[in-house]
């Protein structure tokens, strides 16, 4: 007999969220028992959402270096039903980024990678979410849950908007409304849905900025290349910027407007910056920037690693055989 069809893609997906839901709870009640008093930069975060959530809007902790959205955004949740917004409570808040986590990081791996099995990028999406950096500041009451999950959603609108445009210029302009959905789909996925994802990130960890220039670099990229991906390993880097260098005089006026909000957003923060003299709203004088040469090195190697993958691999196998030859 022919082998049973495989169970379908949402029964997968199902059963790792309702695993992943369950580590989350488990997890989460074992620190409140164990941790019951603020842990390390707590205290900051718990006193000033707290005093949002008892009206004193204009109150400000100058220890506190990040913009305000995510105590705005938590004490305007829990106000109404817990007015005293205390520490298990607010800590409970941070689940809600843990569990939009993997939905996120599938949804950007399905659009990203389509010809990606449904168990490879499960399988991926459960990895990511539990990268240790990330998955352990769902207990605490910290920024650096909802900074990530609004970045996440940031990059999957814009990629989701590269990529409807991408289908609508190969259709010549004539897309399938998909009724409700779809109109909601294009609400989302437009310069003002992107741009409400990109003020959400921004709002609640300033260094998101990077990301969000990120995402504008990137998805423009995509759009002077005609929608067509850039595979690194079969694309030479100097060529490729010309080509696009070349396109950018045409293809500008278009990619400002499709990312006018973005835009306008990060130039007020650059104004910000500079007539703020840094970018933290607080504690200035332990959080002051400087140059890190060692970093922007690191990054040139990272970025440009990928246009030149077969060059360092052809050339550093035989080395590593000589040297193990060599150490027999």
């Amino acid at each position: 007999p022919p082998p049973p069809p495989p169970p379908p893609a949402f029964i997968g997906s199902s059963a790792l969220f309702a695993l992943y839901a369950a580590l989350l709870a488990a997890l989460y009640r074992a620190f409140n028992d164990e941790v019951r008093e603020p842990y390390m930069d707590e205290p900051f975060h718990v006193r000033q959402t707290q005093s949002y959530c008892a009206g004193n809007w204009t109150e400000w902790d100058e220890k506190i270096t990040t913009f305000p959205g995510l105590y705005a955004a938590t004490a305007l949740l829990v106000r109404g039903w817990a007015p005293g917004c205390e520490l298990p409570l607010l800590r409970t808040v941070n689940l809600i980024p843990a569990l939009a986590t993997p939905p996120l990081l599938l949804a950007q791996l399905r659009l990203l990678y389509p010809s990606l099995s449904t168990t490879d990028a499960l399988a991926n999406s459960a990895v990511l979410s539990l990268l240790p950096t990330h998955f352990f500041f769902h207990f605490l009451y910290y920024t650096d849950s909802a900074a990530t999950a609004s970045v996440l959603l940031f990059l999957l609108l814009l990629s989701q908007q590269v990529a409807s445009a991408g289908a609508q210029s190969s259709s010549g302009g004539f897309g399938s409304s998909g009724g409700g959905g779809g109109l909601l789909l294009r609400l989302a996925t437009g310069p003002l849905g992107v741009g409400g994802a990109a003020a959400l990130a921004l709002s609640i960890r300033q260094t998101n900025a990077v990301w969000l220039m990120h995402g504008v670099i990137s998805a423009s990229l995509t759009q002077l290349a005609d929608g067509r991906s850039i595979d690194p390993a079969e694309t030479r880097l100097l060529p490729a910027s010309g080509a696009l260098l070349l396109a950018l005089p045409r293809k500008l006026p278009h990619l400002c407007a499709r990312h006018l909000p973005v835009l306008s957003l990060l130039s007020g923060f650059a104004a910000f910056v500079v007539r703020n003299g840094g970018v933290v709203v607080g504690d200035a004088a332990h959080h002051r920037p400087t140059l890190h040469g060692a970093q922007l090195l690191y990054l040139t190697g990272l970025a440009s690693a990928p246009f030149c993958a077969e060059r360092l691999t052809a050339s550093l196998l035989p080395t590593l055989r000589g040297a193990a030859a060599a150490a027999r």
